[in-house]
């Protein structure tokens, strides 16, 4: 069933769009692919809606919800998609060429394989199009500015020509996609998968590719002038000396930061050595932003009120570290071991804590012989738009934290402690 072209479809129509076409998925009598191309579907709820294959090209979905919607092998070329929330979505194989999607949500949706290329392209590709524009469009670049594509999964998807630009792609698969061309300047690329990707005369300017996969990435003629790329290996990547000039690989040793390493050091011959050697890390109000620090071993350090935006801690050991009210925006901590640390009133907002564990930090026994567990603290911590999937959980103290628009895979309350 398809409705007049161009008025807005109401609920009920769109109720039976969506059965007809549940009918003609499955094979069943009196089923109907269905074909809202060009339709007014805007602020309409098709969450959970199963519509592969569907016809919506030129359609309207401004600021519909689409959360969890398969809509796999659809074609929605020249749709408008701004301001859509697709959470957990399906659009794999998706035709999305031209489709506008400025402001939209995409936070672990599925497009692998999904076409954003004009018909024609490479051929199309030196032709002048409208990067600012937020509407639908029937041809030309594929326009996401400003959307959430936190763990979006688009490996091997067409994306050559489409604009990213100011987008938060941070921990999204692009393994083996085609970016050639595409403009990507001021996007959150941190701990994003771009192993075999294509990026030729790709535009990454002042982008933050922190943590980031790059084996076998092609970046021919690509621009990365004022991009960050602190804790990134370039192993098996091929750049120009140009290019190295561009890119910000590290923080300058200042004095100041060649103390703090210092101190770093002798806080790792304290740990390993039980207090006998070295020196334990008092490092309170110290400015560590941007710091590659992979795999270190901070454990009972204190770091309270310091500056560790940006910092990269994948892997680091921090039980019982004391890091309240620290301002760690954007910092990378995947695999990081946080028992019995205190993150009360800690900043975390955009920080990458894939697979960290957070967990309870076994204490000596006590003088009646029992054994009374640290709990890692999280008041007042603020985790807003923080990446939190696969991460063990368990038996913190959370009492006043913030997690709204954080990126989860299970329901964090029930397994911590509020009192």
């Amino acid at each position: 069933m398809s409705a007049a072209p161009g008025r807005p479809l109401s609920a009920v129509e769109l109720i039976r769009v969506c059965s007809s076409h549940e009918r003609w998925l499955t094979g069943h009598p009196g089923g109907r692919r269905a074909d809202l191309c060009s339709m007014d579907l805007s602020g309409l709820d098709l969450s959970g809606s199963r519509l592969s294959h569907a016809r919506l090209s030129g359609a309207c979905l401004k600021g519909a919800r689409l959360i969890g919607c398969d809509l796999s092998d659809a074609d929605l070329s020249g749709a408008d998609l701004s301001e859509a929330d697709l959470t957990g979505a399906r659009l794999r194989g998706t035709f999305l060429c031209g489709a506008a999607l400025s402001g939209s949500r995409l936070t672990g949706c599925d497009l692998r394989a999904a076409n954003f290329q004009p018909p024609g392209w490479p051929e199309a590709a030196g032709h002048a199009t409208e990067t600012g524009s937020t509407g639908p469009r029937r041809s030309g670049r594929t326009v996401i500015r400003h959307a959430n594509l936190v763990r979006a999964n688009l490996e091997n998807a067409r994306l050559a020509g489409t604009s990213f630009a100011k987008s938060n792609l941070a921990a999204a698969n692009l393994r083996n996609a085609d970016l050639n061309d595409s403009e990507l300047n001021d996007c959150n690329l941190r701990n994003v998968d771009l192993c075999n990707a294509r990026l030729r005369n790709a535009r990454l300017r002042r982008s933050d590719l922190s943590g980031a996969q790059l084996q076998d990435a092609d970046f021919e003629n690509a621009v990365l002038d004022g991009s960050i790329m602190i804790g990134t290996s370039l192993e098996g990547v091929k750049l120009t000396a140009g290019q190295m000039r561009q890119i910000t690989l590290s923080r300058r040793i200042s004095s100041d930061l060649a103390a703090m390493i210092t101190a770093i050091q002798a806080h790792g011959r304290w740990v390993d050595s039980s207090g006998k050697r070295g020196e334990r890390a008092l490092l309170e109000g110290v400015d560590l932003s941007r710091c590659d620090l992979t795999g270190i071993n901070l454990s009972g350090a204190i770091l309270r009120g310091s500056n560790l935006q940006g910092v990269v801690l994948n892997n680091a050991l921090l039980v019982l570290t004391d890091l309240s009210g620290v301002d760690m925006t954007g910092a990378s901590l995947r695999n990081a071991c946080l028992a019995g640390a205190n993150l009360s009133h800690a900043v975390l907002r955009g920080a990458d804590l894939t697979a960290a564990r957070i967990m309870d930090a076994p204490a000596p026994h006590n003088e009646k012989g029992v054994i009374e567990n640290y709990h890692t603290r999280l008041i007042g911590t603020d985790l807003r738009d923080a990446i939190l999937c696969e991460v063990r959980f368990e038996g913190a103290v959370t009492r006043g934290w913030q997690y709204e628009g954080a990126v989860f895979d299970r329901d964090l309350k029930t397994s911590s402690r509020v009192a």
